[in-house]
This record gives C-alpha cells, structure tokens and sequence, in this order.
C-alpha cells in the first residue's frame, strides 16, 4: 500500500533510455533507471533505505529532508541550521539558514517543502514553489526534461527574489556508492583543489584531517597522518567527510568500475564555483543511517561548506572562491545543469 500512495504522490517521467520518480517533497529525483547502449539498466542516484519506515517512531522526529532523501534537489538557501562545536573565529557565521524566515530546517524551505508539479509531456516537467512573504526569495521553478536520444537528464532551477539579498545557493545530486572499497573513482580537472570541513564533522570518523585548505586531490593527509587521494571510493574504514573542491570547471565524473558506468555532472561554473562533496562510508552508526549508507553527494555550490553565510574575510572569501549568490528581483537567475550515464 505504501508504494502505491508514493506512485500516486509522485510525477513518473520516462523515455526509451530513461524512467524516473520525482516527488514532491523537495522536487526530489529518484528512483531513476537509465538505459545504457549496450544494454545496461543502471539506477545511479542514491535512495535512503529507510523511505518506508512510517511505523519507526524515531522516524517521525527526522527532518522532512531526511524522511525521503533521494537523487537530486535544489537547495535554496544552501546550509546546516545547527553551528559546528569548535569552529574557529576566521569561519565566524555571519547570518545562519535557520536566522532567515521560516528556515528552521537543513539546506532551506525547498528542501523540505512540498513544490507544486506539473507534467509537461511523458518526458519534461515543470515545478514550482512559493515562499513566505517576508522571505527574501519569493518563488523558485525547477525544469527537468529527458533527453529522447541519450541516456541524460537536463534541468535547470531559476530563482524568483523578492528583494535583493546574499545566499548561499546549492544543488544536491546524491549518488550511490559501491561496497568495495576503491571500486569507484572521481575525475575532475587538474587544476581543481580540496578543502576540507574545518572541524571533525562525526565524532572523529572524518576519513581526512580538518581544515586542510587549497590541497591537490592526491596530497590530503588521511586521520591516519598519511597522504591520501579522495579520487578513489569508498574508504576503507568507516567515515564522514565534507570536502569542498574549488577550480572543477563545472564538470565531475565519477566512474563505478566494477558495473561498467559512469555518470558525469557538468553545471554553470561562473554562477556556482565551487563543488561540495559529502562522502558517506558508513561513518554514521545511529538512526537513521545506522552504518549503512554508501553515498557520495557532488554538490554544486556558491557557499562555504554548509555553514550558512560567513562573515566576507572567511578564508574561501579571502581566497577569491564565492561563498553566495547575491539575488536581484530585478533580474531572476536560472542555473542549467545535466546528469548523463555512459559506459566505461
């Protein structure tokens, strides 16, 4: 009965390479199966395993977000609502999401809203979302559409101000991860640089030391004390890391060896320069999670890390990387971006 209401709930788009769910809880994709050449049926994004747990009594206690977390979504503002224990002064949080009307949830209203859908044609759709008067956002309308001859999905998030604001902005495509450790590698260009959360995210279970600034991908020092890449996944142990990758140009592939795929994301850099990646390996062992999410989220951003907005010398601020958006009800801005499968 349970997937039934959630087939009544939500919008299925489908082609001939392509079939996928949204919902409308966060506009959300997923599940979504994507038909490759040589013949391939691939589901790529990661759908939380715990969607259906309605008579788990901690379930009614999670976050709209977190109750039906999957694929892909927009996040407007961009951001935790909760500051980080032993966050230094130099990432002082200037505004947090939770400050601004009616954000009392992680990663903004559209997160964890209910949008408005809207099937165009078996293989485009439109969505849209109102926010409270006094939000200085004041509409958002998100496009998904399939391509006919590809395995790829084009979308795009336009957002509607109401008055002229900064903030931190961010799409949020989370896609599974396999067991095997290694068995899955991230391709970016070479110029592109890490910096890791300034704190310990988990209780000591971030798989590279804190706040590691402008690094090669391949010269990160691991909680071991040793250089490490973050190219290759998962980790080996049980972790939790936010890693923000500064210079990607737009573009991040990440090929899964083992089934033969890859999926490549590309967006508008000069609008969101940055990209956050948050690598979960098992490292979080309470409910929900309970050490059993494989997931990687490659997350265009214009924001530091998920820490709301920072005062303007915070040190990706200081280093010419923006850390926001700032909005114009004069001039609405649309972010284009794409998800497309191959065969490796």
């Amino acid at each position: 009965m349970r997937s039934t209401e959630k087939k009544q709930n939500s919008i299925l788009l489908q082609t001939s390479k392509i079939s996928l769910e949204i919902q409308p809880l966060g506009a959300m994709i997923g599940p979504a199966r994507f038909i490759l050449p040589g013949g391939k049926d691939i589901n790529p994004f990661f759908v939380a395993p715990w969607c259906d747990d309605n008579d788990n009594p901690c379930y009614a206690s999670l976050p709209p977000l977190l109750k039906k977390l999957r694929g892909e979504w927009p996040c407007v503002p961009f951001g935790r609502t909760i500051r980080p224990e032993g966050l230094k002064d130099e990432w002082k949080i200037k505004t947090s999401v939770e400050s601004i009307s009616g954000e009392t949830n992680p990663h903004g209203i559209s997160s964890n809203s209910e949008w408005d859908l809207e099937k165009q044609n078996d293989n485009s759709l439109i969505c849209r979302l109102k926010y409270p008067e006094d939000h200085p956002v004041e509409w958002l309308e998100r496009r998904v559409v399939l391509s006919e001859k590809r395995p790829k999905i084009y979308l795009s998030l336009t957002i509607h101000a109401r008055q002229n604001a900064f903030l931190p902005i961010g799409l949020h495509p989370v896609f599974s991860l396999p067991i095997t450790p290694a068995a899955a590698q991230i391709s970016v260009c070479k110029n592109a640089r890490a910096w890791t959360f300034p704190v310990d995210i988990q209780s000591d279970r971030s798989w590279f030391q804190a706040d590691q600034r402008n690094i090669k991908l391949d010269e990160l020092v691991n909680r071991n004390g040793e250089t490490d890449s973050i190219n290759y996944l998962p980790f080996i142990e049980p972790s939790e890391d936010l890693v923000l990758l500064s210079g990607t140009e737009g573009k991040v592939k990440l090929d899964h060896t083992e089934e033969g795929y890859s999926t490549l994301l590309q967006w508008d850099a000069e609008i969101l320069p940055s990209c956050l990646l948050w690598i979960s390996c098992g490292g979080r062992d309470y409910y929900p999670w309970n050490g059993r999410v494989r997931a990687i989220g490659i997350e265009p951003i214009a924001a530091p890390f998920d820490l709301g907005i920072t005062q303007s010398d915070d040190p990706l601020s200081t280093a010419g990387i923006s850390t926001g958006i700032q909005l114009d009800p004069t001039n609405p801005l649309t972010i284009n971006y794409s998800v497309s499968l191959q065969e490796i």
